[in-house]
């Protein structure tokens, strides 16, 4: 882990003119010991909200979602969700936003896991990775990447705008996809220089 905070100049003056910048390395994290029921090295990391990180990695013969609670000072927390389907192939790609997951499987098919709370007693709450859309790209090579991103009038609140996913595939193609993983349309990168 890093600390980044370090490497914000106003919040650490310490660099001189002229000075490179750089990253100050923080603690590590053994991830196998920490997160509980990993059984191989975990396959995806996005930031996500309530200053944790999310994890996406094996737990036996199927995948699991980990939140890493991370505060200045204690020993980092770990929470294990398990995903309503089997993920049985390896992630090669994942982004998220707010409470959904966005992930990319070997075989070009890409899935939309939201990640809502439910009660289980009283006053008691319970984290689930449901699978709610998947499909598979007009390709079959791994999804390489994946980006969420808001379409619609920049000016417009993030909420208020469409939430769109990109993917690439190992292709000359960047695939756009609504929220619910509908392709909506195919980018294609040219190489000709004449419009």
């Amino acid at each position: 882990m890093y600390d980044l905070e370090r490497f914000i100049e106003w919040a650490v003056p310490r660099r001189k003119p002229g000075e490179p910048r750089h990253i100050i390395p923080g603690g590590t994290i053994d991830l196998a010991r920490t997160l509980p029921g990993l059984s191989g090295p975990a396959e995806c990391f996005v930031r996500g909200s309530q200053d944790r990180l999310t994890i996406i990695g094996p737990a036996g013969d199927r995948r699991a979602v980990y939140f890493l609670g991370l505060q200045d000072g204690r020993p980092p927390t770990a929470e294990r969700i398990e995903i309503g389907a089997a993920i049985e192939t390896r992630v090669t790609a994942c982004d998220a936003v707010n409470e959904t997951l966005y992930i990319g499987v070997a075989g070009g098919e890409l899935l939309r896991v939201d990640l809502r709370q439910h009660s289980t007693a009283p006053l008691r709450h319970e984290w689930r990775a449901d699978v709610v859309a998947r499909t598979r790209l007009p390709v079959r090579s791994a999804v390489q990447a994946l980006a969420v991103g808001a379409l619609g009038d920049p000016n417009r609140p993030v909420g208020l705008r469409s939430t769109v996913v990109y993917a690439v595939a190992g292709t000359d193609a960047v695939y756009r996809l609504t929220a619910d993983l509908h392709l909506d349309e195919r980018i294609t990168i040219g190489t000709d220089a004449n419009p």
